[in-house]
């Protein structure tokens, strides 16, 4: 749901951040509790709280090639077979956010820009 439409780059990015804060002790130690973390009342990863999002993803058109390369990617990620392309990155965004949520990141060093997400450490 947050890089399917983006480059092979980027869905290896949004997975790097993913086994980033798996390892980073700041976060829960499983894949599922980092995907599926709040804080407050706010997803870590904008889907899992936003039912419209998963919606128009579902009622899509299944592709096949997407899911096949984001399958393989994943295993990849989950085994520590991936080259972090994000310089140890724990955050992310779209490009399109609002101003007001960029401003979160204010405190936060940019690594990359990939695709349609901008990348950023502590």
């Amino acid at each position: 749901f947050e890089a399917g439409g983006e480059p092979i780059e980027g869905q290896e990015a949004v997975a790097s951040v993913t086994m980033n804060r798996v390892k980073s002790g700041l976060y829960p130690k499983t894949v599922c509790g980092v995907v599926e973390q709040k804080t407050r009342s706010t997803c870590q990863f904008s889907w899992r709280c936003n039912a419209s999002l998963r919606n128009r993803q579902s009622s899509r058109k299944f592709d096949k090639d997407i899911y096949s390369r984001v399958q393989r990617i994943s295993i990849r990620a989950y085994f520590g077979q991936l080259i972090d392309n994000t310089s140890s990155a724990l955050f992310f965004h779209s490009i399109g956010v609002s101003k007001r949520a960029k401003r979160s990141f204010n405190t936060h060093k940019m690594t990359v820009q990939i695709g349609r997400h901008i990348f950023y450490r502590t």
